[in-house]
């Protein structure tokens, strides 16, 4: 992180990506809008998800982060629920500007971490505290 701006950093536990999120847009008081398909999943979590599969604390977090959460055309209930994994994922959700967002992730890239993304952006409070979108406006 040394270089950047950075302005939170969170590890994703078990809270899930959006559970922490909505911690870091609680404080903050602003609003985080992701782009389902810039979020790097493991290979066969959708196909788990598909049948069913799911700890019970990804579940409870999704029962307690849903009425927090505008969700997009497209997004099913199994990619909210991915969102919403208790299950640690090794990843870590960095704020920073926006115009050093991809630099960030590509430096991160660059010293091995090849999951790095940008997905999504902070945004002046919404009605929602998090917001999940299909893909990128304009994309």
């Amino acid at each position: 992180m040394d270089g950047f701006e950075i302005h939170a950093a969170t590890d994703v536990t078990g809270y899930g990506l959006l559970g922490h999120a909505h911690e870091m847009m609680e404080a903050s008081g602003t609003t985080a809008k992701f782009q389902l398909d810039a979020i790097p999943l493991l290979s066969e979590a959708r196909r788990i998800a598909a049948r069913g599969i799911a700890p019970d604390g990804s579940r409870s977090n999704v029962r307690n982060l849903r009425p927090r959460c505008a969700v997009g055309a497209g997004v099913t209930d199994d990619d909210f629920l991915l969102l919403c994994d208790a299950q640690t994922s090794g990843g870590l959700l960095v704020a920073l500007p926006a115009g050093e967002a991809e630099s960030y992730a590509a430096s991160c890239r660059e010293r091995g971490a090849d999951g790095t993304a940008v997905v999504g952006r902070v945004e002046a409070r919404g009605k929602f505290p998090l917001e999940v979108e299909k893909k990128s406006e304009g994309r």
